[in-house]
């Protein structure tokens, strides 16, 4: 019986037993090529490489190490991945700019981004991981549909980190959306529209009334009252707003919307008096409080009044920039044609 004596990486001693002399002496061999190869300390760790050896084998429960090596040498925050996500955050707040994103638009994704990074522990792009956005989207305080728009922005930049290569991976993708409860739309009443208008007239020697005006009797999206000016109203003839949609399928469109003889009374009172046509400021919400207000209730309330008073869907929905489906399901039969008559019946002073 031949004894090959030797030492595992692990500190423990063997002996391996042979038959035959031969077989010893080879094995040997192979013991001492390895060393030479790797070293003793291919051979023998100390005492703290081998509790660090074990306590990493026992946390992988029982991944192969090697596995565990290439899935960090895959994912580990090296080039653009380990970009400061302040940094990313610039440049992708940038380029929204420079591809012509609406000013509400890019405002709203740099508030949640910026939000984001002041309210967790991420610094890298390669810690905007499902865990961090997880765990921002549950501390928010807000309604289901307000955690879901910021879910949008943050996946809109993580869907821009993957096409260039920073991140592997968009995380938000990962994460379910909030339900939201869609209720049907409030509109203002004939008597709170008049006294939003009232207020309007009276607060700053009226001008933001025609601002209120356009948004009560035309309907137009913040937005696109924002981005309002006199030449895309015409006011002489059959009068219309004429407003820009951008690029639909590589060509310039509009919509046209009626100006009412109720708005045609703001628009002519207003510029009798020198006032801008668009006014747009915090310190309008001294009139929001003549009611109790609600985000896009001027545009719900135009449309349902609109509807009750034209009776057609199809034409409303050219008017309003939606479909007739949606016109159809969120605003049919929600006031009466008597209340849309008292609704557009409101005048300038």
């Amino acid at each position: 019986m031949w004894q090959v004596v030797f030492t595992e990486p692990n500190g423990k001693r063997r002996r391996r037993h042979f038959s035959k002399k031969e077989a010893a002496e080879k094995y040997h061999k192979a013991i001492l090529t390895q060393a030479k190869i790797a070293g003793t300390s291919g051979l023998v760790m100390d005492s703290e490489a081998r509790a660090e050896y074990f306590a990493a084998k026992r946390a992988l429960e029982g991944v192969p190490l090697m596995t565990a090596v290439r899935h960090y040498l895959k994912h580990r925050p090296i080039g653009a991945a380990a970009t400061p996500l302040p940094e990313a955050l610039g440049q992708f707040i940038s380029e929204k700019k420079r591809l012509g994103r609406a000013e509400r638009t890019v405002a709203a994704l740099r508030n949640t981004l910026e939000q984001f990074l002041a309210e967790t522990e991420a610094r890298r792009c390669c810690d905007f991981t499902r865990e961090a956005v997880t765990k921002y989207l549950d501390s928010l305080d807000v309604e289901p549909g307000t955690i879901k728009n910021h879910r949008r922005r943050l996946s809109a930049f993580g869907s821009w980190m993957v096409r260039r290569q920073i991140i592997p991976d968009n995380p938000v993708r990962h994460i379910e959306p909030p339900t939201v409860d869609l209720r049907p739309p409030r509109v203002l009443t004939p008597a709170q529209a008049s006294l939003v208008m009232a207020k309007a007239a009276d607060y700053v020697d009226g001008t933001f009334a025609t601002t209120f005006a356009i948004a009560l009797f035309a309907g137009l999206r913040r937005g696109e009252i924002e981005r309002l000016s006199w030449d895309a109203v015409h006011l002489d003839g059959e009068p219309v707003i004429r407003v820009s949609l951008g690029k639909l399928r590589g060509r310039r469109s509009v919509r046209v919307v009626p100006i009412c003889d109720a708005l045609l009374s703001w628009l002519k009172w207003g510029r009798a008096r020198g006032h801008p046509l668009v006014k747009m400021s915090s310190n309008s919400a001294k009139i929001r409080k003549a009611v109790t207000w609600q985000t896009d209730i001027t545009r719900h309330s135009w449309i349902s009044y609109r509807l009750a008073l034209v009776k057609d869907e199809a034409q409303v929905a050219r008017e309003a920039g939606n479909s007739p489906d949606m016109i159809y399901r969120h605003y049919f039969q929600l006031v009466s044609e008597k209340e849309a008559a008292k609704y557009f019946a409101i005048f300038a002073p």
